[in-house]
This record gives C-alpha cells, sequence and structure tokens, in this order.
C-alpha cells in the first residue's frame, strides 16, 4: 500500500468504516511510514477534540424574546425618522456645486488674463531680442514684416 492509498482511506480507518482487510494493510503502512503515521495521529486527534466539546446550552426564554424583538420591528408604531443630516445633505451637495462652480470662474478668470498679459510682455522682449541678434533697426512695423519675412 502506497502513501496516497492511505491518505484517501485514513478516514474511513479511523471510523472504523473500511473492510478490515483494507484496515490491517493501513495499520502496516502506518507503523512503517512517519508521514502517514503524523497524518494519522493529527486526524484522529482533531476527531478526539471534537468529541470533547460540550453542546451549548440554550436558554429556554431566547426564543421568547427574539420573537417578541422581531414583533417590535415589524410593529407599524415604529417610524424611522431621518436624521438631520440625511434632511441637510441635498443641501449641502448644493451649495458645495455652486461654490465650486464659482471659484472654477473665478480662478479662470484671473489666471487668463495673467497669461494673456505675460504673452505680450514675453513677444516684445522677444521680437527686440531677434531684432537686435538680426541687426534690425527697430521693432516698427517694416522691419517685423522683414524680420517675419526673412528678406
Amino acid at each position: 500500500m502506497n502513501c496516497n492509498q492511505v491518505q484517501k482511506n485514513i478516514i474511513g480507518y479511523i471510523d472504523h468504516s473500511i473492510p478490515e482487510v483494507l484496515s490491517a494493510d493501513i495499520e502496516k503502512h502506518i507503523g512503517s511510514c512517519q508521514s502517514c503515521a503524523l497524518l494519522y495521529k493529527n486526524i484522529s486527534a482533531t476527531y478526539n477534540s471534537y468529541g470533547k466539546v460540550s453542546e451549548i446550552e440554550v436558554n429556554p426564554f431566547f426564543y421568547t424574546r427574539l420573537e417578541q424583538k422581531l414583533k417590535n420591528k415589524m410593529s407599524p408604531e415604529t417610524v424611522v425618522e431621518p436624521k438631520l443630516s440625511w434632511r441637510l445633505q441635498p443641501v449641502i451637495s448644493g451649495v458645495l456645486i455652486v461654490c465650486g462652480i464659482s471659484l472654477g470662474i473665478f480662478l479662470g478668470k484671473n489666471l487668463s488674463v495673467k497669461t494673456i498679459a505675460q504673452n505680450k510682455v514675453n513677444r516684445t522682449e522677444l521680437v527686440n531680442t531677434y531684432a537686435s541678434e538680426f541687426y534690425l533697426t527697430g521693432t516698427s512695423e517694416e522691419s517685423l514684416n522683414t524680420f517675419y519675412t526673412n528678406e
């Protein structure tokens, strides 16, 4: 008998629900194989500890109390009032959305004006720098047209 066969039949061996011939073969194998002997020891210890667990005593009034609690929950007199936060939640959400949109518009206007102003300054500086590098006499319309067309 090999270890796989013993592992498949070990529960039946412990329960004494397998034929005696197979049981004798398993007992012989367990005597010669340490891993199967350890498996047998662990499983039989688990089975033995299960038998030692005492039954939980049920309180005789448990069912009566449970039934009463369920009746109290199902009675129509019990009305659940929503908390104040549930009532204010849509109002608060609306206020936050309006504040967010207003802040976005405000920041968008301020940033776009600053960016345009900075771009004008940067363009003027850029044109003056290129004009000095290409030996243009100034930044008049004629000089800039000459610069842009590379003539």
